[in-house]
This record gives C-alpha cells, sequence and structure tokens, in this order.
C-alpha cells in the first residue's frame, strides 16, 4: 500500500513538473510567437514597402523627439533628401513631398480628413481649427463667408497701417533708451492687437503697454504647449492632475487662452449694448455673433464661439511675427536688394498710394512672395487620414487610416521646382514656372485651407502688413541688422524660442 501511495505521489509530482515545464515552454512560445506575429503583420502592410529609416517600421519617437526640439520639419526634409518624395516617419505615417499627392491630400472635395492630433493640439476644444466634422466647418465658412470677403478685408487695411505705423513709432521710442529693438517682441504685440481687434472689435492694447504680460508669455508658448499635448494625450492628461510645475502651467496656458476669448466676446457685447449693434464696426466674428443670439438658438454656442476666438487668436500671432521678422532681417542684411527696394518704393509709390501702386512694384512683391516661401508660417507638415478604400499616393498604395502629410518646409526647397532652393532669391519670381506656383502652400491648400493652420483672411492681412513694414521700415529705420554675440538667423518652428534674438540698430539721423 506504502509502494502504491509512493508511486502515485512520484507520478503527480512527474506530472505537476511535466504540466509545469509544458505550460513554461508554452507561455515562452507564445511570448516569442505574438511579436513575430505583430511584426510579421506590420511588415506586409503596404506601407512597409514606403522608403524610410528602419526605426520609423517600429515607434515613432524619433520623429516626436525632432518635434519637441523644435526640429520636425528640418528633419522630415532630410529624409526627403535621402529616401525621395514619399518617406515613411511612423509606424502608420507617411510624408510626401509631391505636387500632385498635395493635390490629392488636401482636395476640395475634404475626402482625406483631420486627424485627432488637431483637437490633441488645442487641448480637445472643437473649434474652425480642430474639428474633424466636415459639417461643422462648413457652417463656420458660410457663415464667416461675408466678414471674410475680399472687400471686408479690403476696408480693413487703413487699420492695418494704423497698428504698423504704431509698432514702428514704438520701436523708435524704445531705440532712444537701449539704442537696439527686438522686433520679434513688437511684431507679436503688433499681430495680436490686430488679430484680437479684427475679430472681437477691440484689441488687447498690447502695442500700448509694451511690456509682456502672462497673457503674451502664454500666448508666444501656446505652440510649445500645444505640441506636448500632441504628443502624447493621455500623459498630457494625468500629468495635468499631478502637483508639477509643468503641470501647472500647461493647465494655466488653457485657462489663460479661454479666458482671452472669453474676455474678446464679452467685450464685443458691451459695445453692442452701450452703442447698438449697427453702430460697431464689422469684425471676423460678426456674423458668428448675429447667429448666437438669432431668435435665441443655439447655432453659434457660447461654448463654440470661444473656442473659435481662441483659434483665431493664436492662429496669427507669434508664427506671423517669426515671418515679419525675417523678412526685415533678410532685406537688411543685403545692401544691394535694400537700396533696390528703397529706390522702387520711392519711384512708384506717391504718397498718398493706391493698391494698384502697390502691385506695380514688382521687387516689393517678389520679396514678399520669396519670404512666404521661404519662411512659410507653419513649416511642418499638417496631417491628414486616408480614407476608406485606401489611396494611391507616389505610387505607392496606402490603406486607410494611414496619415498623411506634406509639409511646406519641404515643397518649397524642392530642388526639382526651386533652383537653388536654400537660397533668398526674389528674381526667382520674374518668370515662375507653374510647378513654383503649384508647390507654394504657405497658407494651406484646400477648401479647408489650413491658412496659418486654418481657413482665415490671414493670408490677406499678412501680406498687407509685409507690405506696409517694408514700406516702413526701409524707407526710415533699420539697418544694418546684426545678431547679439555673432549669432545668425534660424529657421523658427512653432517654438518661437528656437530662433535667435535679431535686433536692427536704428540709422543714426532717426
Amino acid at each position: 500500500m506504502k509502494n502504491q501511495t509512493l508511486l502515485s505521489s512520484t507520478a503527480a509530482g512527474t506530472f505537476a513538473k511535466q504540466n509545469a515545464a509544458a505550460s513554461t515552454t508554452l507561455a515562452l512560445l507564445f511570448a516569442f510567437l505574438l511579436p513575430l506575429k505583430v511584426a510579421l503583420s506590420r511588415l506586409r502592410k503596404p506601407i512597409s514597402r514606403i522608403p524610410g529609416p528602419w526605426y520609423s517600421q517600429w515607434t515613432d519617437l524619433v520623429l516626436k523627439y525632432h518635434w519637441v526640439r523644435g526640429q520636425k520639419s528640418t528633419y522630415v526634409h532630410a529624409l526627403h533628401g535621402k529616401y525621395g518624395r514619399i518617406v515613411r516617419i511612423g509606424p502608420d505615417e507617411v510624408s510626401v513631398c509631391d505636387i500632385d499627392a498635395v493635390k490629392t491630400i488636401y482636395s476640395v472635395k475634404e475626402t482625406f480628413r483631420k486627424t485627432p492630433w488637431y483637437m490633441d493640439f488645442v487641448a480637445g476644444v472643437e473649434n474652425i481649427f480642430s474639428t474633424t466634422d466636415i459639417g461643422f466647418h462648413r457652417q463656420s465658412r458660410r457663415l464667416l463667408a461675408a466678414p471674410m470677403a475680399d472687400s471686408a478685408i479690403q476696408e480693413l487695411a487703413p487699420r492695418v497701417r494704423g497698428h504698423v505705423d504704431f509698432a514702428i513709432q514704438q520701436m523708435k521710442t524704445e531705440s532712444q533708451t537701449r539704442k537696439a529693438v527686438d522686433v520679434w517682441k513688437w511684431w507679436l504685440f503688433m499681430t495680436t492687437d490686430i488679430i484680437v481687434e479684427f475679430t472681437f472689435g477691440e484689441s488687447f492694447h498690447m502695442l500700448q503697454r509694451g511690456e509682456e504680460n502672462e497673457y503674451s508669455y502664454f500666448l508666444k508658448n501656446s505652440g510649445m504647449f500645444g505640441i506636448y499635448r500632441s504628443i502624447s494625450p493621455l500623459v498630457s492628461s494625468l500629468k495635468s492632475w499631478l502637483p508639477l510645475k509643468s503641470s501647472k502651467m500647461a493647465t494655466k496656458a488653457i485657462v489663460t487662452m479661454y479666458n482671452a476669448a472669453a474676455d474678446g466676446i464679452a467685450i464685443h457685447q458691451k459695445m453692442i449694448e452701450e452703442n447698438g449693434a449697427d453702430n460697431v464696426k464689422k469684425t471676423f466674428f460678426t456674423t458668428l455673433f448675429d447667429a448666437a443670439q438669432e431668435n435665441g438658438t443655439a447655432a453659434v454656442s457660447p461654448t463654440r464661439l470661444i473656442g473659435d476666438g481662441q483659434a483665431f487668436i493664436i492662429a496669427g500671432s507669434d508664427t506671423t511675427a517669426n515671418t515679419l521678422t525675417y523678412v526685415v532681417w533678410v532685406v537688411s542684411k543685403n545692401p544691394f536688394m535694400r537700396d533696390a527696394l528703397v529706390a522702387e518704393l520711392q519711384a512708384l509709390l506717391p504718397s498718398d498710394y493706391t493698391d494698384a501702386d502697390l502691385r506695380r512694384c514688382s521687387l516689393l512683391n517678389r520679396i514678399i512672395k520669396e519670404t512666404l516661401r521661404i519662411h512659410t508660417v507653419v513649416p511642418e507638415g499638417l496631417p491628414r487620414v486616408v480614407p476608406p478604400g485606401g489611396a494611391e499616393l507616389c505610387g505607392f498604395h496606402l490603406d486607410a487610416g494611414t496619415v498623411v502629410s506634406a509639409q511646406s518646409y519641404s515643397m518649397h526647397r524642392d530642388p526639382a521646382v526651386f533652383e537653388r532652393p536654400d537660397e533668398f532669391d526674389p528674381s526667382r519670381w520674374i518668370e515662375p514656372t507653374k510647378d513654383m506656383g503649384d508647390a507654394l502652400m504657405s497658407f494651406g491648400r484646400g477648401s479647408r485651407g489650413e491658412s496659418i493652420v486654418f481657413p482665415i483672411p490671414f493670408e490677406k492681412i499678412v501680406r498687407r502688413a509685409l507690405e506696409l513694414i517694408l514700406l516702413l521700415v526701409m524707407g526710415s529705420l533699420y539697418w544694418p541688422a546684426s545678431c547679439p554675440d555673432g549669432a545668425s538667423y534660424r529657421h523658427c518652428t512653432f517654438f518661437s524660442h528656437v530662433s535667435e534674438c535679431v535686433r536692427f540698430h536704428t540709422r543714426g539721423h532717426v
């Protein structure tokens, strides 16, 4: 009996060991086969045939690293230089540098919809920039059509001139005590005042204050906060609950921008109450305000007004200030170009010049166009999603759900389209080719336009500001340009602090 019990125990022990060994073997086999299956599945995808760095098949961490560093556009551009017109930049993401592909992705048909990246960038606030709802967007375009028509924008020209005049006067005043002026700061104040006034009817008087405050600090860093949120929305959301300084700053930035838009709307409503709707100057939001008040309906809710207000404020501030700073810097650094421009302006423009007079200034217009080519307002790619059924781009099939984008930084530096693409050369626009015009996407493409990241009339305002700044600055103010401590210009991205602090010394007789 004892022997039987002993044999039974031994058999049970042996079985248990064998079972444990089998379980371990199965676990190891599963641990090996699962990643293998995932890897094989990924390698079988059509996107795996697209050239790119080996790590892009498995991770987008390298892309995100360069995004955080403010170097995404130059990193992706280098990949295009190595791999060609279409390059894989992440496990399910590609970048293209091809005119036909751009026309397909950003078509007016809107088949390639925006990705969740836009909502993540603006902390989940749905507005005309971030919405993926085509109906929402089309309603916004319909409501904004009248205040954004060419004739309406033309009426704003004298007010743009007033802000530019005031900005330059403030620079002159500051130069009397500092001897040098940080023009980027003043362009930021100016563009903020212009956008806020044209949106809500009254500016925040940043130019008048002349000093950075909490609002301007968060405004100029809004791109940085947006990048951090878009890189890892879940981590960003979890961090907001932690008592960290960075988390508090990010949360405060969201609240500050929300309050800025709410304050702008409150200012507009107060002006209507005090003066009557017919006596308040028209703004970009006039029809939105009217729709919000119409018959007490919720066609445009207060939340939506605030959301769109935030988008309008953020879109046209520091990115535009970067471009304005660049054009003054590059012209001031080139004495031959500067003198030729001054001569053209003196010869062709009367004191009471009109738009027709400005159009005759060919060098002025070529400089502006070249500025918007080589220093576009948003150089990075704006992502879209391949629609159901997939798509053919640059000779490759892409599955539905693949993220695709084209960045203006690369499109504007395509050596097949632009000779000496990295050189600032306004003469290239004397006889531009069709491809040169098709490759330009300084203010986006398609019906949604992505104009300075979304469709509003900033293109016309930026062009007008560039004209006026060149007219006034080249006629009386800053040259030669210099950079402190021997610094030189570096391309700016969403991060304003990536650029060097460029200062322009005043001429002796100013």
